[in-house]
């Protein structure tokens, strides 16, 4: 390219957070200072959906700008076959972008396809020999025994500016950091201390990583994406679980922070999804409208302007794996979320219906009372998947292969 793009651009994509982490009413925003400078310099979308509850299928949609329908990557296809498509990383790099990826576990690995299109991929690149993965899970051990969170969104970002402070000054750069979320085998994620101190955590790093970049004299032309792959509640009962497809699961923070003279301090009120993302960082780094039409969102800021959203968002859920022969959630569901309803479709043919103004905690289901208004919405959500260009399994990953023999529990 004869002109290099005008911003650096940083994705910052939380496994989970609070859809109202940068509101001013929010329970820490007093206790990190950044959470209130973003809010200023930002533009916040009140209305943000994953596209997933699961971290696979959310990176896929995020990398490709597809839904999981069409894109594949879930549960039951654990891979991204990103060759041959237009994905966001691959965009950028055409446009003159050095791209990285910063994603410690497995989920957005090499192996799940994930480095079709990027310059770098650093997964786990900090410990690599036998004694640095002992070392770590007994550290893991002690914190969760200590009740500590894992610090694993600290090392993220020292390892993040280790790479940038090897780029050639001028150089354009694409990062997405994943932070992962509590350490596995942490038990009750969703009690209200658990996810406290996880959104604690994660604002103090999201803190430290912006302080870094106004060090390093980057921050100013730095544009800033901040998402997650899911929610997150502070007020669930003890010892209660959230349902993965319930409203603070689906609704995620979705903050852009556009370099000066960019917009800034608003609020935008339309839906908006992960989906969204790729197209807009591509806008914003000159990419062609004939580029932008190849994927499945839309452009959420054309300059000041906030673009109209759609009239409503779907949510996938995937079967487990190894549901398949325990038979535990075995179903597929997908979420039709209107302004004013929630509408639940299960692969076995059973729907529910929520009418979230009346009933906010969708405690009340109206399926069978309010029939017209669920077949309408089901209408509505068959017409959208046939809209789709839907997702077909590779000719050699059948349910005879011997990939999915072995998630099905056989052995060869």
């Amino acid at each position: 390219m004869s002109k290099l793009p005008k911003y650096n651009i940083l994705v910052l994509c939380f496994d989970r957070a609070p859809f109202d982490w940068f509101e001013a009413s929010f329970v820490c925003a007093e206790e990190f200072p950044i959470l209130h400078q973003l809010a200023r310099e930002g533009v916040r979308f009140r209305y943000a959906y994953t596209n997933a509850p699961e971290t696979l299928a959310a990176g896929a949609s995020l990398w490709t700008g597809l839904f999981p329908a069409s894109h594949g990557a879930t549960t039951e296809f654990p891979h991204l076959a990103a060759r041959g498509r237009r994905t966001l990383p691959g965009e950028l790099h055409a446009l003159g972008y050095r791209t990285a990826a910063f994603v410690p576990t497995g989920e957005w690995s090499a192996d799940r396809g994930f480095a079709e299109d990027i310059d770098d991929l650093i997964a786990n690149g900090w410990r690599r020999t036998w004694m640095e993965r002992a070392w770590d899970a007994g550290r893991q051990r002690l914190s969760r025994w200590l009740r500590r969170q894992d610090r694993q969104a600290q090392r993220i970002n020292l390892v993040f500016f280790r790479w940038l402070d090897r780029m050639e000054q001028g150089q354009p750069f694409f990062a997405v950091l994943h932070y992962p979320p509590d350490a596995p085998g942490a038990e009750d994620l969703d009690s209200p201390s658990r996810v406290r101190s996880s959104v604690v955590e994660s604002s103090q790093r999201l803190q430290d990583l912006v302080r870094a970049l106004e060090q390093r004299g980057r921050w100013e032309n730095t544009l800033l994406a901040v998402c997650a792959v899911r929610g997150c509640a502070l007020d669930v009962a003890p010892g209660a679980s959230l349902d993965p497809l319930s409203e603070p699961v689906v609704r995620i923070p979705f903050l852009l922070r556009v370099p000066a003279p960019g917009p800034a301090g608003f609020v935008v009120e339309e839906c908006t999804q992960l989906t969204d993302l790729a197209p807009t960082l591509l806008w914003w780094a000159g990419a062609t409208e004939q580029g932008l039409e190849r994927f499945s969102g839309r452009v959420l800021l054309r300059g000041a302007i906030a673009t109209k959203g759609p009239e409503f968002v779907v949510v996938e859920e995937y079967r487990n794996a190894t549901s398949l022969t325990t038979g535990k959630s075995s179903l597929r569901r997908r979420l039709l979320r209107t302004r004013r309803y929630r509408f639940v479709w299960k692969s076995d043919g059973t729907v529910e219906l929520y009418d979230v103004v009346s009933d906010p905690h969708s405690t009340q289901d109206l399926a069978w009372v309010a029939p017209n208004e669920a077949v309408a919405l089901q209408a509505k959500l068959f017409d959208w998947l046939a809209a789709q260009d839907l997702f077909q399994l590779p000719i050699g990953a059948t349910a005879s292969s011997p990939e999915r023999l072995g998630r099905l529990g056989a052995r060869s």
